[in-house]
């Protein structure tokens, strides 16, 4: 799961450096709570945005769920942070996720003299790149069919959360040579879902 805060470049111009830190630690420590508690890690945090995975370091029987009712609740609760930053006068958040399912490779990347502990592959690739097309498609979600296919299988309570989802059809995101299926956020559904 990638989760990218939009037009912050801009927002962040008009800043000053305190501000913008400040901004970001309470963006981040929601979001970390969120990730939390939907069973994830939070494996980075990428300037305004985060990567977060399910799964890991042991795979469990509702990975896939979890992490799409994350992405559901990061939303959510970036809707109550701005209702609480609106009556203070603040701008309004907004977040693009990515979510896609797969293996993934965990292990140290580095050198000798920096090194850190993440995941890497085709699979978190293209988690990022549904992040980057949630704009594109001006949607606040966009999960692969392989993600779909996974909390189907499942079974569990997160199966509603499929409903929300409006099938987009085959996309060929930047830097791949095979198309992926991709579903989107459909805000109408999501309102009966929620």
């Amino acid at each position: 799961l990638f989760a990218d805060i939009r037009g912050f470049t801009a927002r962040c111009e008009a800043m000053t450096p305190e501000e913008a830190i400040s901004f970001l630690r309470e963006f981040h420590a929601r979001m970390e709570d969120v990730i939390f508690r939907h069973g994830g890690t939070l494996d980075k945090i990428l300037g305004d945005g985060l990567l977060a995975v399910f799964g890991v370091p042991d795979r469990g029987f509702g990975d896939a769920g979890d992490g799409l009712a994350c992405g559901f609740a990061m939303i959510e609760a970036v809707k109550r942070w701005n209702a609480e930053r609106a009556g203070r006068g603040q701008f309004a958040v907004e977040i693009g996720v990515g979510l896609h399912y797969g293996f993934v490779m965990l292990g140290d990347l580095g050198s000798e003299r920096s090194m850190t502990f993440t995941v890497v592959g085709d699979t978190v690739n293209v988690a990022s790149r549904l992040q980057a097309l949630s704009k594109e498609l001006e949607t606040g979600l966009v999960a692969s069919e392989s993600l779909v296919k996974a909390v189907k299988e499942e079974m569990r309570k997160e199966l509603k959360l499929v409903d929300a989802l409006k099938f987009v059809g085959p996309k060929l995101l930047r830097g791949r040579e095979n198309e992926t299926v991709i579903y989107a956020l459909d805000a109408a559904a999501r309102q009966a879902v929620a």
